[in-house]
């Protein structure tokens, strides 16, 4: 065996010992974070790992989880704010996920760091099916969609929410407009577009046709 191959070991040795030590360490990492943090990394890790596109996008991304995820243990602690519902307790999380090096932002958009995609699998892989499907399905309805649409949707069914609104009264002579736009992009049903274009199911479906959306397969 020549000196050199004695000296040192095999690159796919190192490669091996570096994953197994950054795995032992993600590990260490994911044992501390909050459920809130674990919530904030699924989503960013969600979609094939798509940015979210804010903090905007990320508050309703995850008041919309926390609606459908009671078991949170310890809840975001949602409050009617001037772009609607807010969490300081998500903000603080996630300006804490950035400071230690497992978010990066890029402009507005929220991303993984290598270090935060490998605590990111830990996470998932002790996180129940249908609470991964969950974050998935809500990251897939709200992260393309514009600040309008994203308010609109949040807005309308949590009208309790909106108290100081800042953009309420801006969105609200748009909200048939907004509300047929989020339906022609698979976003709605005719029951949820009624309830937030203001209308009864009838005179909804009557909108998109004038608007020729095709509504039930037509």
């Amino acid at each position: 065996m020549p000196a050199a191959n004695r000296m040192f070991p095999k690159i796919s040795s190192i490669n091996h010992l570096d994953r197994g030590i950054r795995n032992m360490n993600a590990k260490r990492i994911s044992d501390k974070l909050t459920s809130i943090q674990r919530v904030a990394l699924l989503l960013v890790g969600a979609s094939r790992a798509s940015p979210v596109r804010g903090k905007l996008w990320f508050q309703k991304q995850v008041f919309a989880i926390s609606k459908n995820l009671p078991e949170l243990s310890e809840s975001p602690e949602y409050e009617p704010a001037p772009m609607g519902p807010f969490s300081e307790a998500l903000e603080v999380n996630v300006d804490q996920l950035v400071a230690i090096g497992l978010l990066e932002q890029d402009g507005a958009r929220f991303g993984l760091t290598e270090s935060g995609r490998d605590v990111a699998r830990i996470v998932e892989k002790e996180t129940e099916r249908e609470e991964l499907q969950l974050i998935s399905d809500v990251k897939e309805l709200m992260n393309d969609l514009t600040d309008d649409e994203l308010l609109a949707l949040v807005y309308y069914p949590n009208p309790d929410m909106t108290s100081e609104s800042e953009k309420v009264e801006k969105i609200e002579p748009r909200r048939k407009d907004l509300s047929a736009s989020l339906f022609k992009k698979g976003k709605v049903g005719v029951e949820m577009g009624a309830l937030i274009a203001g209308l009864d199911a009838q005179d909804y479906v009557d909108l998109l046709r004038s608007k020729g959306i095709r509504v039930f397969s037509e």
